[in-house]
């Protein structure tokens, strides 16, 4: 069972259904580390192939007779096909106060410890108290800088 913890092949069969869903979990996490899906796209596909995984293992645990499938052996992997990656966009951040969109070289800055992002620094500089976050209005916050490429 470590074999495919380590990307391994394994040496014995294994059904189909779990090797299916091993693909589509390697095939999401790829895809959204590329850049390709977007992070609920990622969340729809993972989730659907994680509920058939838990459904299942109740009825394991409910002595449910899963439908009889034929074992498929660990055979060669098949390779996916390499698209031609598109450019992607350059993002542009918007500051949470004012809603202006800002470059990457303008002054942005992060609220500590909630975690809210983008304030620009002239909304910084304006806000009448500026140890609360403007978004959920925690109490002694701190802004840090961030520097983007």
């Amino acid at each position: 069972m470590r074999q495919l913890e380590n990307n391994l092949q394994p040496t014995r069969s294994l059904k189909a259904k779990y090797l299916l869903q091993s693909k589509r979990l390697k095939n999401a996490t790829s895809q959204y580390d590329a850049g390709i899906i977007s992070m609920w796209q990622f969340m729809q596909l993972t989730s659907y192939t994680t509920s058939r995984y838990i459904s299942r293992h109740i009825n394991w645990i409910n002595e449910v007779e899963p439908n009889s499938e034929p074992e498929v052996e660990a055979a060669a992997v098949v390779q996916p096909i390499q698209e031609p990656q598109l450019p992607i966009a350059p993002q542009v951040s918007t500051c949470m106060v004012c809603l202006n969109a800002r470059a990457a070289n303008i002054q942005q800055y992060i609220v500590i410890p909630c975690g809210h992002a983008w304030v620009c620094n002239n909304c910084i500089t304006s806000l009448p108290a500026s140890t609360r976050c403007p978004l959920c209005r925690m109490e002694e916050v701190t802004f840090q800088r961030i520097f983007l490429d």
